[in-house]
């Protein structure tokens, strides 16, 4: 009898967390900036992907820039470090540069070059800011699929599929990834 009602409070407790994560995703989908719209979203299956753990996001970062067989946790922290130092450098260098002597397209070129170093090393810093322990998970993937009727479309029923990614405490959506 212990046993059961243990079991139908695990299931009360899952189904509960289900529906906090499908009215995130419903508030997530029918916001546009601060305001709110009625879409009539239902929500079709929401079903668990992977945790993703800091690791992980190291490795992910990394895997266009270096090297990551069988690597040590301790290499690439030092190798993320590494390019933060060098992304720093260069920034440091594309930012002094004569724009004078330059046309627009070049001036252009430089400064996305630019941005794209300094997004690289904020995703290198943060990865870094939880390394100290690789398992700790940082992120919950979701897989949803749901309905809604598009008003561009003058209500068409669409059924859209997508992942969501949760902080750990799967209470704020982070992003979001098309199928």
């Amino acid at each position: 009898m212990k046993k059961l009602i243990i079991y139908l409070f695990s299931v009360l407790f899952l189904l509960s967390c289900t529906d906090k994560k499908k009215q995130l995703i419903s508030d997530y989908e029918q916001t546009i900036g601060q305001t709110k719209t009625d879409l009539k979203l239902k929500v079709n299956s929401l079903e668990f992907v992977k945790s993703i753990t800091a690791e992980d996001s190291l490795n992910v970062l990394l895997k266009d820039i270096c090297p990551l067989n069988k690597d040590s946790i301790n290499q690439k922290i030092s190798f993320a470090n590494t390019y933060i130092k060098k992304f720093e450098d260069l920034i440091k260098e594309y930012s002094e540069l004569q724009y004078d002597e330059f046309n627009n397209r070049q001036i252009e070129s430089c400064k996305q070059y630019i941005a794209q170093l300094n997004y690289i090393k904020e995703k290198c810093t943060t990865s870094l800011k939880f390394i100290d322990n690789p398992k700790k998970i940082i992120a919950n993937k979701w897989k949803c699929s749901y309905s809604i009727k598009n008003p561009l479309l003058n209500g068409v029923k669409q059924t859209i599929t997508k992942y969501y990614l949760f902080n750990p405490e799967n209470n704020k959506i982070i992003s979001t990834e098309e199928k």
